[in-house]
This record gives structure tokens, sequence and C-alpha cells, in this order.
């Protein structure tokens, strides 16, 4: 599935009748002008790594604090695998930011 050809093929899936590019199907393609502060938890094993850099980046350039928190060995949707070290990393840090931020 994450082949090349595969991965073109759910990328187009996922848009549906949209163009891949259109901002709604993929937020790496909008201006990213005055957004909230934002946590991206990222595995080092992923195929999409380098678009959550190219994400934090361009939101960066247009003043938007991003905390890209990439587990190295970690791989797509760790964060769901409840039963990993990584994944209770992850939840317990995005736990800490959602109390720390209640409180703000």
């Amino acid at each position: 599935m994450l082949a090349p050809a595969g991965f073109v093929a759910a990328g187009q899936d996922w848009a549906g009748g949209r163009s891949v590019t259109d901002p709604l199907v993929s937020p790496l393609h909008d201006i990213l002008e005055k957004l909230p502060p934002i946590t991206i938890y990222q595995g080092g094993h992923d195929i999409l790594l380098p678009d959550a850099e190219k994400f934090a980046a361009k939101a960066r350039a247009v003043g938007t604090h991003v905390d890209l928190r990439v587990w190295p060995t970690a791989i797509h949707v760790f964060v769901g695998a409840g039963w990993t070290l990584e994944a209770r990393q992850a939840l317990r840090d995005a736990a800490g930011r959602i109390r720390r931020s209640a409180c703000d």
C-alpha cells in the first residue's frame, strides 16, 4: 500500500473528487497563517515524515509556533499503538500540554 503506486492511489482515494493539492485534502497546501500553537507527534520511520517537516517549516515561516516531536523508531500513527513505549510517552506529553493550556 505504501509503495509509490499504492501511496498515490491512497492519496487519490483520500481526496475523493478534490485535487490532492486542495488545502481541505492536505493542509500542507494552505496558507497556515493565524493558527494556534501546534504540536505534531511524528514517527521517524513514517513515510510522511518529510511532509510533517515541510508543514512545520511552512507554518513557522508565517509565525505559527510548531513543536515537531519525532520519535526516531516510531511508525505511522504510532500514537494509536498504545501498547508501545513511544505511544505512551506521546500520549503523556499530549495530556500534559492539554492540562497546561487549560490552566492558562
